[in-house]
């Protein structure tokens, strides 16, 4: 999944919303691709963490590439140790 622009209380219920709807089932991972996502807020940091919970928990869940805005954010939410960040 590849997500872009923003990402904040109204993209992040589109975000729900889609994985929701989604017909993935029993994927044990779930891959993220944030090389093009340029702002997270608090809501979307919910979308993310509600995401991750879909996959399974965090350790199902793999940011590709995110930047330094969501790698601050992920760290003042203690949760940068429990994702796994990849580069691009």
């Amino acid at each position: 999944m590849r997500l872009t622009g923003e990402l904040d209380l109204e993209t992040g219920a589109q975000l729900l919303e889609a994985i929701a709807t989604s017909q993935v089932v029993g994927a044990e991972r779930w891959v993220i691709d944030c090389r093009e996502l340029v702002f997270v807020d608090s809501g979307g940091l919910r979308a993310l963490l509600a995401t991750a919970e879909h996959a399974g928990g965090l350790a199902s869940l793999t940011l590709v590439a995110p930047r330094d805005q969501l790698r601050n954010l992920l760290e003042a939410a203690g949760l940068v140790d429990a994702i796994t960040i990849t580069p691009a």
